[in-house]
């Protein structure tokens, strides 16, 4: 499997947890799966664009900064709400942003063409 199988793999798998998640009304674990969607998509546009990915949270800032700056404010707010899940519950509006940014992302890797099902 390659690298961007695998991702698109990965992420439709949060996606899908997310959604019923949110369905069953467990927000913040919809919304921290949200944002692993937001990170994967934001990796796989990464390797599409140019050919690596990320290792960790450090160097997808990294290479957010200086290649796709008009991402920093969203992984920033991303990150933000999903580091604030390890003491805090999210609310339904922080998790409507995670998966809105989430799908924005996934679109622009193609992702929605692919798993249109």
């Amino acid at each position: 499997m390659t690298i961007e199988a695998e991702s698109m793999a990965i992420l439709k798998e949060f996606l899908e947890a997310g959604e019923a998640s949110l369905s069953a009304g467990r927000l913040t674990v919809a919304g921290v799966n949200f944002a692993k969607a937001f990170f994967m998509a934001v990796d796989l546009m990464i390797v599409q664009k140019i050919g690596i990915r990320p290792e960790n949270h450090t160097k997808r800032f990294d290479v957010v900064r200086f290649r796709f700056p008009e991402l920093t404010l969203t992984l920033e707010q991303t990150f933000g709400f999903y580091r604030g899940t390890y003491n805090r519950k999210l609310t339904l509006e922080q998790v409507n942003f995670l998966k809105e940014v989430a799908y924005s992302v996934a679109k622009k890797t193609g992702f929605t063409e692919k798993f249109s099902e």
